[in-house]
């Protein structure tokens, strides 16, 4: 009887320490570290005839990974039917802390592309992660962000208008004051 009541004081104590460790391992979570949702993007623009350059505010870590499948352009204003990227990559790990989506070829051969915040670009969780696993603010659609264009115009054609002039046509309107007009003799043209 001695025995049984020496095992059965055992075993208490056995439980009473395992508990014990149990609830101090829930309670006290030593080295580890929570991610968080909170990488924000600072802005997009159409950098390429089927690209788009994303850049975030300075999350604290490298960006480690982007998940293409997480990101989309709202074209329908809805988010039913969205212009979605074939794939992502991490363009600046650091500062500026960028990355490039691509999509379909030709998707903004337009060089003028841009889209208005009712139609910009929207990302899900996990759209990108940073070296701490920390990962993106989710962007739903009806908060889509407005993505510029980022694309230089380029030359179209050129014509003579007379014996001294020359119209030259560019893809877009030019902005003001990116035009240099210089003297005659810094102009070439050959044929």
């Amino acid at each position: 009887m001695k025995s049984a009541k020496f095992l059965s004081r055992v075993f208490s104590l056995f439980l009473i320490g395992f508990g014990f460790f149990a609830g101090l391992a829930l309670v006290v979570d030593v080295g580890r570290v929570s991610a968080a949702a909170d990488i924000a993007i600072n802005n997009a623009k159409v950098n390429g005839s089927n690209t788009v350059l994303v850049t975030f505010d300075d999350p604290g870590q490298n960006i480690a990974s982007v998940d293409f499948s997480k990101w989309h352009i709202d074209v329908g204003d809805g988010g039913a039917t969205p212009l979605n990227p074939a794939s992502a990559a991490v363009t600046s790990a650091g500062t500026p802390w960028t990355v490039t989506l691509t999509f379909a070829a030709g998707s903004f051969s337009d060089t003028a592309t841009a889209y208005g915040a009712a139609v910009g670009l929207y990302v899900d969780a996990s759209g990108v992660t940073d070296t701490n696993a920390d990962t993106n603010a989710v962007v739903g659609h009806a908060a889509s962000i407005a993505i510029t264009d980022g694309q230089a115009p380029t030359f179209t054609s050129a014509s003579a208008t007379s014996n001294t002039n020359i119209r030259i046509v560019m893809s877009e309107t030019m902005a003001g004051g990116t035009v240099t007009f210089g003297a005659a003799n810094q102009w070439t043209a050959t044929g």
